[in-house]
């Protein structure tokens, strides 16, 4: 994977930001200390990012899934993206958002989003009358864990908004699958993965030939429902699966990945 380049601290939207390494770094060693494979890593320096752009994803998100989404949300990275490629601006642009990072929008939703949709996605597969491989499963918890990296770079005023979102914030929100398809394109994350980070909101135009897509749509979809946010609370199972079955029956979904999260939940 090509090496991040060095940051200095730039201003964003009025708001000065920097690289801060050594915290991650030490949370790093002290969860996988006792791991060889780990520990004999070759690093970056830390300077430069962090350690854990040597470390395989597929390692990360079998071992240490919060340290994934840290590698492709945490400041330094962030801010290296939306210098370094000039799609994250002109996305937000065509919103009408200004460029910013705000990474507690990411860390806020790690233990009520980005892991439960990880396990779901996983359960959905298990349930479903596919033969999945190794690299299937592989490849969706990536994806699940990275599939709203994005946020990142949503407006927090908008993306924590306590009521409805109107039109203009609306298209604000529905850039972050593609603001997270071109963060990790620029960190080298392999293909399959950000295929489904890219089209996790856009199943219908992807077609039914690519389940696993529609599975983490699900995923996302049924997280979503069952979690707190400021708009809303947490509905029931029973009201979960009717608003699921509903999207199935306009189209959105096929029946048959319902029916598997619902024997798998």
């Amino acid at each position: 994977m090509e090496k991040l380049q060095s940051l200095k601290p730039i201003n964003i939207g009025g708001l000065s930001l920097c690289n801060n390494t050594q915290a991650t770094q030490r949370a790093f060693c002290n969860n996988c200390k006792s791991d060889s494979f780990a520990l004999n890593t070759k690093r970056v320096n830390p300077a430069v990012s962090n350690p854990l752009y040597n470390i395989p994803d597929e390692f990360l998100a079998e071992k240490f899934p919060k340290l994934l989404i840290d590698k492709y949300t945490n400041q330094a990275y962030s801010l290296n993206v939306a210098t370094s490629n000039p799609a994250i601006s002109e996305i937000l642009n065509e919103a009408g958002a200004p460029l910013g990072i705000y990474p507690q929008n990411i860390k806020d939703s790690i233990d009520s989003h980005f892991i439960p949709s990880a396990k779901v996605s996983q359960k959905i597969m298990e349930k479903c009358n596919h033969n999945f491989s190794d690299r299937d499963y592989s490849t969706m918890l990536q994806a699940s864990l990275l599939h709203d990296v994005g946020k990142v770079y949503i407006p927090d005023r908008i993306l924590n908004k306590n009521g409805k979102l109107d039109p203009s914030e609306r298209k604000v929100i529905d850039t972050h699958a593609r603001l997270g398809y071109e963060a990790l394109k620029s960190g080298g994350v392999s293909t399959p993965v950000l295929t489904l980070v890219k089209g996790h909101h856009n199943y219908n135009k992807a077609g039914a030939d690519m389940p696993m897509v529609q599975i983490l749509e699900i995923a996302d979809v049924y997280s979503a429902l069952k979690e707190d946010r400021p708009y809303k609370k947490s509905f029931s199972d029973d009201k979960t699966f009717e608003i699921l079955y509903n999207m199935a029956d306009s189209g959105e979904f096929e029946h048959q990945y319902i029916d598997a999260l619902k024997r798998a939940v």
